[in-house]
């Protein structure tokens, strides 16, 4: 009798063991990230009310982005960018103490809670966290360098929730996108520009559709006064904010993810236009056009623009592509292969507003680039500088 009840009790005792280990795992996998195996956004929802509560102490919340993530999945595929996430996802648990929290708020979007809060303080632990961060990643033959934008947010300074922090975070970060790899602490004034983002970023995803979108052609003079060539710009005449100037839309466009469309519209319209002016005016004149960096590292990239050349039966030596510096030092081993065929394909290459990033002379002899546009910044004052 007693040895049935003993052997009774350790069959129960296994079970209860076997189904508590069973709960924990199932709780594990719905609080955490299954890649990284961070907590997700469903464990901050719920373990929130940890760091927010009656006379809770002060902490800050870090909002962390990657920058280019997507070209890295669309260009190298899934599997080398969920390896480069947990590579990330190392780095910064790895820069935070114990009692802090790291969390895959999802994509390659990172939350951090501190109970650092000293301004000074925070600033340069996160901008550690970037060093570390930004440190080559080595994958199979590859070498990957990714950026990446911080914005902090303090509690209760800043909100006295958990969506009044991740929005104040969120507004920070987007103001350090536009300064590259770098860390921005909320302002108040931040929020009229992140209103006005918001506002543009949705009128932008109707504009095509309404055929907002035009382009226009600014004339290329020779030292002689001769007109050899035009630029393609893009302009936004929207029904709703009137005449968007271009520098105020195309980063919206581009972290928005609407650039690639845009592109699209701007190299079809404008090889259609030019092809008809030439035909019209007898005359084979250089067409540049600019070409974003997400435009560039789309993976048909190359096949469209054959394919549009084609279809205009554009002269292929007429045309250049302008790409902007930072599009060189993104990944100078991915980007060479592409530019390589972009010359063979018998098309010009210019390099625009080189002196703005921070590659050197010696760049210059890697890369089979016909046209080199120095930044005017180096040139606003050459009358007066002595």
């Amino acid at each position: 009798f007693v040895i049935v009840h003993v052997i009774l009790f350790l069959l129960f005792k296994i079970i209860s063991h076997a189904e508590e280990k069973r709960s924990k795992d199932l709780i594990f996998q719905a609080t955490h990230d299954e890649l990284t195996k961070l907590p997700n956004r469903s464990y901050l929802q719920q373990s929130i009310q940890k760091w927010i509560y009656d006379k809770a102490p002060p902490f800050s919340l870090y909002y962390l982005d990657m920058d280019h993530f997507k070209n890295i999945n669309d260009s190298f595929g899934h599997q080398f960018g969920d390896i480069l996430l947990v590579e990330f996802a190392k780095r910064i648990s790895a820069m935070v103490r114990k009692e802090s929290v790291v969390i895959r708020q999802g994509g390659d979007e990172f939350v951090i809670l501190t109970y650092r809060t000293d301004e000074e303080d925070i600033l340069t632990h996160s901008q550690s966290i970037l060093n570390e961060i930004s440190k080559p990643y080595h994958i199979k033959q590859f070498s990957f360098v990714v950026g990446a934008s911080i914005g902090i947010a303090k509690y209760p300074e800043h909100g006295t929730s958990l969506d009044m922090l991740l929005r104040a975070a969120d507004i920070a970060m987007y103001e350090a996108k536009k300064y590259k790899n770098s860390v921005r602490l909320f302002a108040p004034s931040m929020q009229s520009g992140y209103l006005n983002r918001v506002n543009v970023e949705q009128a932008l995803h109707k504009a095509l559709d309404k055929h907002e979108f035009y382009m226009v052609y600014q004339p290329q003079v020779d030292h002689e006064g001769t007109i050899y060539g035009v630029e393609a710009l893009v302009r936004w005449n929207s029904a709703e904010m009137g005449l968007v100037p271009p520098d105020q839309f195309i980063p919206i466009a581009e972290a928005a993810g609407v650039m690639p469309r845009l592109g699209k519209f701007i190299l079809s319209t404008t090889l259609k236009e030019m092809k008809s002016l030439q035909t019209e005016l007898g005359l084979s004149l250089q067409t540049s056009i600019n070409i974003s960096i997400k435009q560039f590292m789309e993976t048909h990239f190359l096949d469209y623009l054959i394919q549009k050349i084609e279809q205009e039966n554009f002269n292929r030596i007429s045309l250049c592509l302008e790409i902007t510096e930072s599009l060189f030092i993104e990944d100078i081993d991915y980007i060479l292969p592409l530019l390589q065929k972009v010359h063979e394909l018998g098309l010009h290459i210019s390099m625009d507003d080189f002196g703005t990033g921070y590659s050197s002379l010696s760049i210059l002899r890697k890369l089979p680039i016909d046209e080199l546009k120095i930044d005017k910044s180096f040139v606003d004052a050459i009358l007066n500088d002595v």
